[in-house]
């Protein structure tokens, strides 16, 4: 038997990625998780987590271990 050509694990891409070309599918209001995060959740953010949120990339190595605001 041969092995096959295409790999079974692929090697993640490198680099920084972009989120301006993904699609999703998350509607705000759908989930019920929505109405659990508190009003005033966008003040409590840290102001370098909330910067890296309102940018249309991430670095690999700053990604913010907050949940993402709904605005």
């Amino acid at each position: 038997m041969q092995s096959p050509s295409v790999s079974i694990n692929p090697k993640p891409a490198s680099g920084q990625p972009d989120f301006s070309n993904v699609k999703s599918l998350y509607q705000q209001g759908v989930t019920p998780y929505d109405q659990l995060l508190p009003s005033d959740y966008m003040q409590r953010i840290p102001p370098k987590a909330l910067e890296a949120f309102q940018s249309q990339k991430f670095d690999w190595d700053n990604i913010p271990e907050w949940v993402p605001p709904m605005e």
